[in-house]
Formats: C-alpha cells, structure tokens, sequence
C-alpha cells in the first residue's frame, strides 16, 4: 500500500482568528472562531497544561480537533480529523499560526 499524496490546499481559513479561552485545569476551556469580527464557531475542550503552554481537545457531532498552545513561541498548532461516512469522507485539516495575547478577553 502506497503513502497518501498529501498536499496542502488554501481553504479559506486565511484572515480568521481564533480565541483560547482557558481557565485551568478543573474549568471547561472554550474556542471561538471569528472571521471578520464575527464569532461563527464555539466548542468546548477539555485541556491539560503541558511545560510549553496548554494542550485542548474538543469533541463535536463530526470532528475531533485538537488545540496546542506553545506559549514560549506564542504559536497555535491546531488538528481537526472528521471520520467519514455515507454522507462525508474522511478529512484532516493542520494550521500553524502566531499567538497575540487577547489582553482583558482572556481574563
């Protein structure tokens, strides 16, 4: 069996932010998507602390995604993996992007 040909694709997720809501360990973190100011996605994680920032995991109907902070590089590495079916295929999306502290919405 032959390795998939992975390719990366532009997927319009360019221009859109991301805000990490995390509380510590015993509160539910929150991830909220915005795309020209608008929040349009919110989930749910669970997260853990890691010695490099802060690991998260949301599960949704359709996807998993995972969250990874690294706050000594103030970047997000950011996973979502959809098991497919009847009606969708399978699908991995990945993005690296830099973190800006959020200032008094994080508080």
């Amino acid at each position: 069996m032959g390795a998939p040909d992975w390719k990366a694709r532009i997927d319009g997720i360019t221009g859109e932010s991301v805000l990490i809501e995390y509380k510590g360990q015993n509160a539910a973190a929150r991830v909220s998507w915005y795309r020209a100011k608008n929040r349009y996605y919110e989930a749910v994680a669970i997260a853990m602390p890691m010695n490099s920032g802060i690991a998260m995991v949301a599960f949704g109907e359709e996807f998993v995604e995972s969250y990874v902070v690294n706050i000594n590089t103030l970047e997000l590495f950011f996973t979502s993996i959809r098991s497919g079916g009847a009606r969708l295929p399978n699908a991995v999306k990945s993005f690296r992007g830099t973190c800006v502290p959020a200032g008094n919405l994080s508080r």
